[in-house]
């Protein structure tokens, strides 16, 4: 009939801001308000549709509404929110995955270890003297010889700083084999002080599980 009333309800249609107030323009449409709630949800796809409903409502209004404009807003931030975190899981995933792959890596050093857990002693297994310089010096030498294998299975990340360890306990031997005497508190101390600048024990712990 002529006179009955327009449904206002659904999307705004050319021509139908000529025949209804503003206060009825100014109502958002059933996308309208979907629109605003995906800019949380959804953010891009917020976005996207309320930048295009926005030109619709300029276009069949006159102006834009402000749900419209809110969600535009909406949408931008949690864009930028969305990103920030996706960026963020995006290097946690990589560090994870080069975690892995220096652990993969560190197999052998691991095995090497957790086999001879004198290693991994603050002194790095060090020899007590014996009742000779000739047997403390065999003893000094198989430390070395240890500390020597150690390196080689260890990955390319520590295996020069293993391989101090070993050259420290080297330096003891031609200082015993040149004084022809053991001073063990001395010795000890030099090799502690390589074990602990090695970080053979916080690799150990980040790597071997």
């Amino acid at each position: 009939m002529a006179g009955s009333p327009r449904d206002l309800s659904g999307p705004l249609l050319p021509g139908d801001y000529e025949e209804v107030d503003e206060q009825q323009l100014a109502r958002s449409t059933p996308l309208e308000r979907i629109l605003f709630a995906l800019a949380f949800l959804v953010p891009p796809v917020g976005l996207i549709g309320s930048i295009i409903a926005a030109v619709r409502s300029s276009s069949r209004r006159g102006w834009v509404i402000g749900l419209l404009k809110a969600g535009m807003a909406v949408g931008v931030v949690f864009c930028i929110v969305a990103a920030g975190c996706a960026y963020a899981g995006y290097n946690v995933l990589r560090q994870q995955q080069a975690h892995d792959r220096v652990a993969a890596a560190s197999a052998g050093f691991c095995a090497a270890i957790n086999k001879d857990p004198t290693l991994g002693r603050d002194d790095g297994g060090w020899p007590q003297p014996a009742t000779s310089v000739p047997a403390s010096l065999s003893a000094m030498q198989a430390f070395v010889d240890r500390w020597n294998a150690l390196a080689k299975a260890s990955p390319a990340g520590i295996r020069s700083k293993v391989a101090t360890v070993a050259a420290a306990g080297s330096e003891v031997i031609k200082t015993v084999t040149a004084q022809r005497t053991v001073n063990d508190a001395d010795n000890r101390s030099l090799v502690q002080s390589a074990v602990s600048s090695s970080g053979v024990r916080n690799w150990r712990s980040e790597y071997c599980g």
